[in-house]
């Protein structure tokens, strides 16, 4: 049976995929994760969820890899990690009565046959108006400061 790797360090990736109870290694791929100019942001996604992939095949040459990436879009523009909790902040409250579209990359490699799939899945969150009072609340709880 081929090795599974999860090209990725979130955790909560990491978390999702251990919800299928399948045995994998999650390996940081270390690429660089910016956007090439007048990039759309589904084949930034596509093609960083592919990267993370190819990057890791190098070192596991039999192995099935999942590489994956996410972008949330709103008013047109790419939000990206905010990384902190005062950026979060403003983040929500710009969202605040909004709908964010996110893209998911995801891409499967076989390294062993070079073998790959990928997709790209958009889905739009509606938000409702939002407090300030609501957004701190749900920042101190969820700390979710490393992901889109």
């Amino acid at each position: 049976m081929q090795q599974l790797i999860l090209a990725s360090s979130s955790p909560f990736r990491a978390e999702l995929l251990a919800k299928l109870g399948l045995p994998f290694d999650a390996i940081s791929p270390d690429i660089d994760e910016q956007a090439l100019t007048d990039e759309s942001p589904e084949l930034l996604v596509l093609r960083l969820s592919e990267q993370k992939a190819q990057a890791i095949a190098t070192k596991y040459p039999d192995a099935l890899i999942i590489g994956s990436d996410q972008v949330a879009v709103l008013d047109g523009e790419i939000l990206g990690k905010a990384g902190n909790h005062q950026s979060a902040v403003q983040q929500l409250q710009a969202a605040s009565a909004k709908k964010i579209r996110f893209l998911t990359g995801l891409a499967l490699l076989n390294s062993k046959t070079g073998e790959m799939q990928s997709v790209v899945e958009p889905f739009e969150v509606s938000f409702k108006t939002l407090t300030f009072d609501q957004i701190d609340f749900y920042l101190k709880q969820e700390q979710p400061y490393q992901c889109a």
